[in-house]
């Protein structure tokens, strides 16, 4: 498919992950905006807690939604993680771009029994701080960075970041056995 629409194979790793034999390939398409598509194949691993997710495991937890680009004509009927699912992977990362990914997410509230279902088989001590990072983002100074990447009113942060707060502290108190 990458190839029929002019991108180029420009690097593979075979072996990704030994549980689920993942590999990593990578497309290129040149021009006025160069675009990159990354492929993680049979798996998807965190290089932060070294968990994979496997493909039939995600699949699982997917759905068929419509993903919409900044351009009003740029949009695609596909199958994507569910919210759940990319909270998930996004803890297991938690990289800036995540954090602020989280807090979107979370703007309806996500169902956080579901979020720790995928997250039990991680390392706990790993994810524990990473949430523990997320609420950095919480301080006012990063209002504004937030807001502009998703162009958000006041009041739509204002109800992500209290249901991403909520979302923590649960899964916080849930991992640590606090309560049950």
């Amino acid at each position: 498919m990458c190839k029929e629409h002019d991108f180029i194979f420009t690097k593979e790793k075979s072996d990704f992950e030994h549980t689920y034999s993942g590999e990593y390939k990578r497309y290129v398409k040149k021009g006025k905006l160069p675009t990159s598509v990354d492929l993680m194949v049979n798996s998807v691993k965190s290089r932060q807690t070294g968990y994979a997710y496997s493909f039939n495991y995600i699949f699982k937890n997917s759905e068929i939604r419509e993903i919409r680009g900044w351009h009003p004509d740029s949009k695609v009927q596909t199958r994507a993680a569910d919210r759940e699912m990319l909270i998930a992977l996004k803890i297991n990362s938690m990289r800036t771009a995540d954090k602020r990914d989280i807090i979107m997410l979370c703007y309806e509230k996500p169902d956080v029994d579901k979020i720790i279902l995928h997250l039990k088989k991680c390392p706990k001590d790993i994810v524990l701080k990473h949430l523990n990072e997320l609420n950095e983002l919480f301080d006012p100074k990063h209002k504004d960075s937030i807001k502009g990447v998703f162009s958000l009113s006041d009041k739509i942060l204002e109800i992500a970041i209290k249901n991403t707060k909520k979302m923590v502290v649960i899964i916080t108190k849930k991992l640590t056995g606090s309560i049950y």
